[in-house]
């Protein structure tokens, strides 16, 4: 009932046209764009897609609904990647000044670095490269970019190794992007909701995570409700002005796939990213 409502709003809200970025970690439609089209030219394993005929929006462009990628793997389960990932920051001791054996993203914590492996995600073309300066000007969110041993980690996962299709829609009720999830066993099947439950941490498993039809494809998926997303969105580009760089609007997926990382660490969306 309250989705339902809150659907209801989103279809009489107004188009935000003034870009707030800095200021609330929110972003305009237009920004969407930008940032998915920088996403792309940067990370060509996602493309735009449109969706289904019926379920498009006005406020964003036919062809540029959402951002889509398939076959990111997911190797490990997430009591495995906490369980190993407290395992080599307790050995860190106080070395850890960033803190980063927190699972949860808060105000008080970054979020927890994502997988260094690489997708072998097939993709489409993507889409045309925007004028761009160069990446040295992108600040380092901690993505790898590693290639070489990619089929070998794939071999050695075995039956355990699962893969996500993944979507990012604009939600304009909170003024964010939004990820969604299906996931893959390895011999294709499509994943229960309590097998992809497994995937996602204990702490955002039935809280965040809710399982509804995407708002432009038209299927079951999961999704990361973003009801906190813009807030910790703000403390990252704070940190990150703290640092001495600047962060533009057209970063944004960056960020945000940073973000998401933390909450599921075991979905290698860094693997999504090919920074040169």
């Amino acid at each position: 009932m309250v989705e339902r409502l809150k659907d209801v709003i989103r279809g009489v809200k107004s188009i935000p046209t003034v870009s707030t970025f800095s200021n609330d970690g929110k972003i305009t439609p237009a920004e969407f764009i930008r940032a998915g089209d920088q996403l792309i030219f940067k990370c060509p394993a996602w493309r735009w897609d449109g969706g289904q005929e019926g379920r498009r929006v006005a406020y964003l462009p036919a062809e540029k609904q959402c951002l889509v990628t398939r076959g990111v793997p997911c190797r490990k389960r997430a009591s495995e990647v906490t369980r190993d990932r407290t395992e080599t920051l307790l050995e860190q001791g106080e070395q850890d000044e960033e803190g980063w054996l927190a699972t949860d993203f808060d105000e008080s914590a970054p979020p927890a670095p994502a997988p260094e492996a690489t997708s072998t995600a097939t993709t489409e073309e993507p889409a045309p490269a925007q004028d761009d300066d160069s990446d040295d000007d992108l600040p380092d969110f901690g993505f790898g970019d590693d290639d070489d041993d990619d089929e070998a980690a794939l071999q050695t996962a075995g039956d355990d190794c699962r893969t996500y299709d993944a979507s990012i829609t604009y939600d304009i009720l909170y003024q964010s992007a939004r990820l969604w999830l299906v996931g893959y066993d390895a011999s294709g099947a499509p994943l229960s909701r309590e097998a992809m439950f497994e995937d996602f941490t204990e702490e955002h498993a039935r809280k965040t995570v809710t399982f509804e039809t995407h708002p432009h494809l038209g299927t079951p998926y999961a999704s990361i409700h973003p009801c906190k997303h813009a807030n910790v969105m703000k403390v990252m580009i704070d940190r990150v002005h703290v640092g001495g760089r600047a962060i533009q609007p057209d970063d944004y997926f960056f960020m945000f796939l940073k973000f998401m990382s933390s909450v599921i660490p075991t979905i290698e969306y860094a693997n999504t990213i090919e920074m040169e």
